[in-house]
């Protein structure tokens, strides 16, 4: 069963919205019913936040907090932020049936007693069209949301095919890292844009999909092509200050282009979009080994 999960931007879970979801257990009834099936993460007022649906991912496993009995982590895979933050009205009207008779006074008393809340499969489709507007296309319109319940075997199945496509995931993993680089290279400082806005930096994924990187912004660095080409290879890294490591692997006539040795790669201007330093550590065990 597909459901909202509440998140805050300033928490004291042990969150990540990408691979897991921390929770007490007085909601692991709910978790429990949405186990394998996807999930809408909605970021609260509290804290900070924009409350705002702000992307999807798959609940994979639920497994009990070791520090903690009374508390169980809800592991993600799947993640995909939106590429549009979703309010929680359309044209006035909520988009989930818990809001619709609630005064406007009392929405977060409602949604603050319900941190899981199960969805059907149309609220969820028209929340996710609205996040991935124009997106849900493979090949032809994949889902039009006044179909309703006509069919929802087959749009099951090509939702999840949607939302698990490679290329898709990549164009929007791309996106998410360009914007926050800002269109440079984070080892060179280089940004290229071509008339028609392209930038040619590239998004470069620090811990690989193969290897269970997930596709949010943390696991990512902008590169050019060919830093790209190296950064993959293992040929480079970083240490966790973000200065490049691999000087010496590489010809004179590249290492002019690069940061010098010392100083950090260029990096977003939101800390937050920063590398995750578990995935750099993993990058750099490879390269120390010389992996290619």
């Amino acid at each position: 069963m597909k459901a909202v999960f509440d998140v805050r931007v300033n928490t004291h879970y042990d969150d990540n919205m990408g691979t897991r979801y921390h929770f007490p257990n007085k909601n692991l009834r709910a978790a429990e019913q949405c186990l394998g099936d996807w999930i809408i993460y909605r970021e609260t007022k509290r804290g900070g936040g924009r409350s705002a649906f702000v992307a999807v991912a798959r609940l994979r496993a639920i497994e009990p907090d070791p520090n903690d009995v009374k508390s169980s982590y809800a592991m993600m895979e799947d993640f995909l932020e939106f590429d549009v933050v979703v309010p929680l009205d359309r044209n006035g009207i909520p988009y989930e049936n818990i809001l619709i008779d609630v005064d406007l006074a009392m929405r977060g008393i409602t949604l603050h007693g319900n941190p899981i809340r199960t969805i059907t499969d149309l609220e969820f489709m028209l929340i996710l069209e609205s996040g991935l507007p124009g997106g849900i296309i493979d090949g032809g319109i994949l889902y039009e949301p006044l179909q309703q319940e006509a069919n929802n075997a087959r749009n099951a199945r090509e939702i999840r095919q949607f939302l698990i496509n490679r290329a898709i995931r990549d164009a929007a993993f791309r996106r998410k890292v360009i914007s926050a680089y800002e269109g440079h290279c984070a080892m060179t400082g280089i940004r290229l844009e071509d008339s028609r806005g392209y930038f040619e930096a590239q998004a470069a994924h620090v811990r690989p999909v193969a290897d269970g990187g997930p596709d949010i912004v943390q696991n990512g660095i902008a590169l050019c092509a060919t830093m790209h080409w190296l950064f993959d290879r293992h040929v480079v890294s970083l240490t966790d200050n973000f200065e490049i490591l691999g000087y010496d692997r590489l010809p004179r006539e590249l290492r002019q282009l690069l940061v010098p040795p010392g100083e950090q790669v260029r990096l977003p201007r939101n800390p937050d979009d920063f590398p995750r330093l578990e995935f750099v550590q993993r990058h750099r065990e490879r390269f120390n080994q010389g992996l290619v």
